[in-house]
């Protein structure tokens, strides 16, 4: 649906689990087709983010929309997390 909100949370994070398994340090989520995230999904991107820099990697999120970018600066996470919108240059894909 393009949404991600508690109610789908469990898929993508057995999905990242799984990734994270295979030890990569690195993580980068394609967020083109991402509508909305609600707060739930705002606090696990935060820890997800936690969790990769603690393994000495480093986690962004890149085409993010206007409307969901939004969102996430007035949750702060554009403090703690690398989040490109859509459309502006991805020069440090990990």
């Amino acid at each position: 649906s393009g949404r991600i909100h508690l109610n789908n949370l469990t898929e993508l994070k057995t999905a990242l689990a799984a990734a994270l398994r295979e030890e990569r340090n690195n993580l980068a989520l394609d967020f083109s087709s991402v509508e909305a995230v609600d707060a739930s999904a705002a606090r696990f991107l935060f820890r997800l983010n936690k969790k990769v820099g603690s393994g000495g990697g480093r986690f962004m999120i890149f085409t993010v929309s206007a409307t969901v970018l939004e969102y996430l600066k007035e949750e702060n996470l554009d403090t703690t997390v690398l989040i490109f919108a859509e459309g502006e240059a991805v020069d440090q894909l990990l």
